[in-house]
């Protein structure tokens, strides 16, 4: 069942935001200024692999580096 608002805030162009979003968020932001195991247990995570794994992804000035190693 819809929320009752949810056609006003389709309208208005907001976009449609999970629960399961905001976390995965929350701990893509946290990530570089937390050490992994703690963020590991925050989010109830058993293995900070699987954290580093889910959530890690390389910086935009990581990404310009590789890209200039390939070309």
């Amino acid at each position: 069942m819809a929320h009752p608002r949810s056609f006003q805030l389709y309208a208005a162009g907001v976009p449609r935001i999970r629960i399961h979003d905001l976390r995965h968020s929350h701990a893509t932001w946290l990530i570089p200024d937390l050490p992994l195991k703690t963020l590991a247990e925050c989010l109830g995570h058993a293995d900070p692999r699987f954290t580093a794994r889910v959530y890690q992804y390389p910086g935009v000035e990581a990404q310009r580096v590789a890209a200039d190693q390939v070309v």
